[in-house]
Parts: C-alpha cells; sequence; structure tokens
C-alpha cells in the first residue's frame, strides 16, 4: 500500500481583506448534512481568528424524510422538516452563528441579488459551497 501524500503538498486558503464573510452552501442533503457543522466551524474559526463577521446561508428546498435518517446527518425529530432549516437552527445554535435557510430550489436569479453578491464597497467575501 502507497501512502497518499497530497496533503503535503496543501496551500493555505487565502481569502481578500475583508471586514466580513459569508458562506453559502448549497444542498443539504447526502454531502451537505455531513459538511454542515465543518462549514459552521470554519465560520466560528474565522470570526475568533481574523475577527471577520461571518454569516452562513443554508439553501435546500427538500425536507427531511424517514429513508433520510441513515445514510443523512438528521434525526427522527427532523422528519418533515426543510433540511435547510434544520441545519441551520441546529448548528447556528450549537456554535453561535448566523445561518440563515433558504428553502426553495436554487435559482442564479436568487443568488445574484444582493444580498449573496460581494461587492468592492461592502468589504465582504461570499463562498459558495456546492453539494
Amino acid at each position: 500500500m502507497k501512502l497518499n501524500k497530497d496533503s503535503l503538498y496543501a496551500r493555505s486558503l487565502l481569502l481578500p481583506l475583508t471586514t466580513s464573510t459569508c458562506l453559502v452552501m448549497v444542498g443539504c442533503g447526502g454531502t451537505g448534512s455531513w459538511l454542515a457543522p465543518h462549514i459552521v466551524r470554519l465560520a466560528r474559526l474565522l470570526r475568533e481568528t481574523h475577527d471577520q463577521q461571518v454569516t452562513g446561508v443554508f439553501w435546500d428546498h427538500d425536507h427531511v424524510e424517514a429513508k433520510n435518517i441513515f445514510r443523512q446527518n438528521f434525526c427522527e425529530a427532523e422528519i418533515g422538516t426543510n433540511k435547510a432549516v434544520a441545519l441551520a437552527q441546529r448548528y447556528g445554535h450549537a456554535w453561535g452563528i448566523p445561518i440563515a435557510a433558504v428553502d426553495r430550489p436554487f435559482d442564479r436569479n436568487i443568488a445574484t441579488k444582493n444580498e449573496f453578491v460581494p461587492s468592492y464597497s461592502n468589504q465582504r467575501t461570499t463562498v459558495f459551497v456546492t453539494c
């Protein structure tokens, strides 16, 4: 077996010097539900170590079903709840990060409105993570 050395050549992520960051995760199902806690941990890290004003957005139109419980990061109490809302409430409260939930299908027209699109005047970095 050969050792994978990819991480030895990893580079640090260099973000522009801004005062705030918005992390938008599109898709809260099989991959997104497991990635959500890491997105929020990253937001907390940016807030505490780089003095950033950090917000998050979880975006998914689907609802938690019983068949999702064993392969996605949800529990029985969340059945019937929108996936983005369930994850935003759970991790936003746990980590003290404001997480908004968009409970409709992804639409680039909505995503390119002013609240998500970065501009040079507002000193905000917006990062989209698609799952």
